[in-house]
């Protein structure tokens, strides 16, 4: 600024009117920054929603086709590969294990279908699976194919195990797309799945007039291992319509503030490094607490193990929200000591209980980062060996809140553990970085269902089926299921209908102190819905990350 124009607004803001301008041009400039950030934010978050639903769109598609491969492979291994009566029965029970599935057929070398499990759906079809129609995927034993039915296109998932003879599954593709849009943008979008020469398979589509608006966004994702594309289409007004409505409180925010935004700017800087000083502070006084949240069985209500949970308990009493700290410990390296800290805590209270039942399992949360460092497993083997605990009963549970970077070293390291006797368990398997490639890859005992599907099961199909799924991988890779979140008898049922062995949720306990958790177990032998226990102040939860 110079001299020239220092002086006429420090004359200006001597008078009432000058300095109620000078404050209107601070509030606008505030204004229109605020609104060409919140535009600009608003545009990302559009292409980022695109883009995950169509992730997940294809995310589902693999998982579906992942287990007619892994069932057309069991079939082919155990030689029901034939058309006598007992691979034709084998071929039904396998379509009642997996439930995408609509039919298993075998073909002969000249292409032609020799016989299927339901010869009923080969009326009023074309089924092209010849060399062009064909397409291949990244393993060259199964390729893909478009069959056309009387109500409308599935996908024929080919796996040629010889010369002679192949089989084939036939996989509804219209329900891959059910549900996929959120409720406010399915009236107003499109979805679709295509092989990759064009052909489209399942389209969900809306009224003419949407589909054919100049604001109608699409996004398509290729499958890495599947010659398959993914497509999503939306009309961008309507995710602006539901992305913009904190637009004018955001204005009047800014406006309110324009005045003092540097001081809050400032104010904002120096408290971005308070939260891990009181981290550090409160590690030092031990303030962070183990609570343990039980792990049953679905048939027996048994509690077979635990999860140890976080929580911040002040000198006060007071708890601090696991959100306030829990990521901040995990960005500034502190979720290392808080972890060993509550791993050391809950051994050395729990290991009367577990020397006293041998089959009880305790499970600890670990980031990607903290598994990764150089001495993670000789530090996690002395806590247990200093806790006097197996290390058959601690079960090591990645998180997923950070992606595995390494995957050569993730599994080097998961190999010591599992030699060393220790349990490996993936939590919240089904959503975001942990997906079956994670399972493939590195292996582990035990595989955790994320909550998200537990609460929707007794309401979408989708979700139950995607359950069974995980529980069918589970079986065939022999790894125990958990259920994350169960909180009714429904859903205690319809999870037992589709093979999930143990569970853990709100039905049994929220998680307790150490020892009203050892009250529990003490005065239940078969663990039921805790509600004397919960009775006291709200707890909030948190894992230790």
């Amino acid at each position: 600024m110079t001299k020239l124009s220092a002086t006429w607004l420090a004359r200006l803001a001597v008078t009432r009117r000058g300095a109620c301008a000078i404050a209107l041009a601070c509030s606008i400039v505030s204004v229109l920054t605020a609104s060409l950030v919140f535009l600009a934010a608003i545009s990302w978050i559009n292409e980022k929603t695109l883009h995950t639903i169509d992730a997940q769109l294809l995310r589902r598609a693999e998982l579906t086709f992942d287990y007619a491969f892994i069932a057309l492979g069991d079939l082919s291994e155990r030689g029901y590969t034939s058309c006598d009566a007992a691979a034709l029965a084998e071929f039904r029970k396998t379509i009642y294990r997996y439930s995408a599935i609509k039919d298993i057929r075998v073909i002969d070398s000249s292409n032609a279908v020799a016989c299927s499990a339901f010869p009923e759906t080969l009326v009023s079809e074309s089924v092209s699976t010849n060399d062009g129609n064909s397409l291949p995927a990244l393993n060259h034993q199964i390729s893909l194919f478009r069959v056309e039915q009387s109500t409308g296109a599935e996908i024929g998932i080919r796996w040629t195990s010889d010369d002679k003879r192949s089989l084939v599954a036939i996989v509804s593709a219209s329900s891959l797309l059910f549900d996929i849009l959120p409720q406010d943008l399915r009236e107003n979008g499109t979805s679709s799945l295509s092989l990759a020469d064009g052909r489209v398979v399942a389209v969900q589509d809306t009224d003419d007039t949407i589909i054919a608006s100049k604001r109608l966004r699409r996004v398509s994702l290729r499958s890495q291992r599947y010659p398959l594309i993914a497509s999503i289409g939306i009309d961008m007004g309507t995710l602006d319509q539901t992305n913009q409505e904190p637009l004018v409180w955001t204005v009047l925010l800014f406006a309110a503030i324009g005045l003092v935004f540097g001081i809050m700017a400032a104010k904002i800087s120096a408290q971005s490094a308070g939260p891990v000083a009181e981290i550090d502070a409160a590690l030092a006084r031990n303030e962070f607490v183990p609570f343990i949240q039980p792990i049953f069985s679905l048939n027996t209500r048994k509690i077979v193990g635990a999860e140890v949970l976080a929580r911040w308990r002040r000198s006060d009493g007071s708890l601090v929200p696991p959100d306030q700290f829990i990521k901040v410990a995990e960005e500034s390296g502190r979720i290392v000591p808080l972890t060993w800290h509550l791993a050391t805590s809950a051994l050395t209270a729990l290991r009367k209980h577990l020397s006293a039942d041998r089959q009880f399992k305790i499970a600890f949360n670990i980031t990607p980062t903290q598994l990764l460092s150089s001495d993670f497993t000789h530090q996690l083997r002395e806590i247990a060996v200093n806790a006097g605990v197996s290390p058959r009963q601690i079960v090591v549970e990645i998180t997923e809140r950070q992606e595995i970077t390494d995957l050569q070293k993730a599994s080097v390291v998961l190999a010591e553990l599992r030699h060393r006797g220790f349990r490996i368990a993936f939590d919240d398997v089904g959503t975001g970085h942990n997906g079956l490639s994670y399972l493939q890859k590195l292996g582990a005992d035990i595989i955790k269902i994320d909550k998200l599907f537990i609460d929707s099961i007794a309401t979408s199909r989708p979700a139950k089926v995607l359950v069974e799924m995980l529980v069918n991988v589970a079986r065939e890779l022999n790894m125990t299921t958990v259920a994350e979140g169960v909180e009714t008898e429904e859903q205690v049922v319809l999870l037992k209908e589709c093979g999930v062995s143990q569970g853990q949720g709100y039905l049994v306990s929220r998680p307790l102190p150490v020892s009203a958790f050892l009250d529990l177990v003490d005065s239940f032998a078969y663990a039921q819905p805790a509600s004397s226990i919960d009775a006291g102040e709200p707890l909030q939860e948190a894992m230790i990350a």
